[in-house]
């Protein structure tokens, strides 16, 4: 592999010594509806952050002219997928 980056929304100063996050905080999709600090996780939320992914990857890409992306490991969930609303 000739390159490997890690690209997240997890502050590191709130993983634990074994690498674990332990601020309570969405994670998932299906973490919309859901309070954090008193306030709904909205799927618009949900969909700038991944936009947010989408833009980085896309950035680095061309930064450092690397024309594809191989995809290795794609775990998909099969869980049919249902938004909670208060």
């Amino acid at each position: 592999m000739k390159y490997c980056w890690r690209i997240t929304k997890y502050n590191p100063n709130f993983r634990d010594e074994n690498g674990s996050y332990t601020k309570d905080e969405w994670t998932s999709l299906y973490d919309v509806g859901k309070k954090y600090n008193d306030k709904v996780f909205t799927i618009e939320e949900y969909l700038e952050t991944e936009e947010k992914y989408i833009n980085s990857i896309l950035k680095i890409m061309t930064f450092a002219k690397i024309p594809y992306l191989q995809v290795r490991n794609l775990y998909k969930w099969e869980q049919d997928f249902v938004i909670s609303h208060p």
